[in-house]
């Protein structure tokens, strides 16, 4: 492991109660839904969301929540030979005011924030000759020189876990572009697996973990947080070279962790390429092929409302999953056709597919979900267990089966 970087248990995730981040979110999300992107963080920082008296950036910007941060963090920049550095986004600049860059070997300062607001306010109270602030959305770039030539670092603190998985990956191509060497940004080497949110939400990242798997970082300084009683003690500031991140494929595994999941007509394109797709696979790894013709059929009439759904998830506007869900008896759904490409497999597409299933369950009145399968999709399987499904007696006469699962949805 290198030189400064501290890894805590990163295979065992703590209990961690939601944060104050999350809280207000919540609280607000159908106001902020509402938005554009620069519009939500706007209101964020008009309306205090994070509701904390020291720093409209949050509690984890205040004096105290960064001491440790202030002090180590001079150490790392020269560690990196980081003259010029780029702070985006730099919120209020209320904590890094306090920061001897000047010690660290810092010449050049810039300051980017998505909020036209926050910059003129920090140009007119922190300006000053070698410090400058601008504005920047990190999602659409680009990302702006600093005293004239690109920055040695991006530092990207406290950012990116606000965002989701796909303006994440818009984010890291824009730093890449950039020009600058490293990127130094906010992960949390405890947490087991990473989650997607909306936008503006909040959630911890391990960018060791899927869908980034970055290699370990070559510095690193844990900030000692004691957020909600020391529940995100592992959160790290860790520095990434550039030249050394993976790229097309780790954005385009973000893009697929996020893909959009909607309903369709069972006649869309989107729909038909996803089965012929399914088809294919079964073909492939059943003992004895598959045939759906052998198969229980489903009309088309039995994959729209009021009878069912088809859904399909897409990025990039290209299907990468797909799954059917259809009455089989009064208040019980049956769920058929769940495909899921290779390239989104490991990436937790299966799992919002099965969620969104039973969420079109729940919508058509059903309060108990089945399906049936096959040996060979061992992975299936062990995802329906986990998600909480029984295995029970089999119920119909599907030829291609050898497991029948059962679930009762709560309210």
């Amino acid at each position: 492991m290198p030189r400064g970087v501290t890894q805590l248990h990163p295979m065992s995730d703590p209990v961690r109660p939601p944060t104050i981040a999350e809280r207000r979110f919540a609280e607000r999300a159908a106001e902020l839904a509402a938005l554009d992107l620069p519009a939500r963080f706007a209101r964020m920082y008009e309306t205090n969301l994070w509701d904390d008296a020291e720093s409209r950036s949050g509690a984890g910007s205040s004096l105290a929540a960064t001491a440790h941060l202030r002090a180590e963090l001079p150490a790392l920049l020269h560690r990196l030979g980081v003259r010029r550095l780029l702070d985006v986004p730099c919120g209020d600049f209320h904590w890094m005011a306090h920061v001897d860059l000047a010690g660290a070997g810092v010449t050049a300062y810039a300051g980017g924030d998505i909020v036209e607001a926050i910059v003129a306010r920090n140009r007119a109270r922190y300006g000053a000759p070698g410090r400058d602030f601008v504005r920047v959305d990190l999602t659409a770039g680009p990302l702006p020189d600093v005293a004239g030539a690109p920055a040695d670092a991006v530092l990207c603190r406290d950012c990116l876990v606000h965002l989701s998985f796909a303006n994440v990956a818009r984010a890291l191509d824009v730093v890449r572009a950039s020009g600058a060497r490293w990127l130094i940004t906010t992960t949390f080497p405890a947490r087991p697996a990473n989650a997607d949110v909306v936008d503006g939400d909040w959630r911890p990242l391990n960018f060791e973990r899927a869908p980034f798997s970055f290699s370990p970082p070559a510095a690193a300084l844990v900030e000692e947080c004691a957020e909600e009683g020391g529940a995100y003690a592992d959160k790290t500031l860790a520095a990434w070279s550039l030249a050394e991140l993976p790229t097309v494929d780790v954005v385009r595994r973000l893009r697929v962790a996020g893909a959009r999941i909607e309903r369709v007509d069972p006649t869309a394109h989107a729909a038909r390429w996803g089965l012929t797709q399914y088809y294919a696979e079964l073909a492939r790894r059943f003992e004895h092929g598959f045939d759906p013709a052998q198969s229980i059929p489903a009309d088309d009439a039995d994959m729209r409302p009021p009878a069912g759904a088809f859904l399909v998830a897409s990025a990039d506007d290209e299907p990468v999953a797909c799954g059917v869900v259809r009455t089989m008896a009064p208040g019980v759904a049956y769920l058929k056709r769940m495909w899921v490409a290779d390239a989104a497999r490991g990436l937790g597409v299966g799992k919002r597919m099965l969620r969104a299933l039973e969420e079109q369950a729940r919508a058509l009145g059903m309060t108990t979900v089945c399906l049936e399968t096959n040996r060979a999709l061992v992975e299936a399987i062990a995802m329906y267990r986990r998600s909480g499904y029984t295995e029970v007696a089999p119920f119909n006469d599907e030829p291609y089966a050898h497991h029948w699962f059962e679930k009762r949805l709560d309210g």
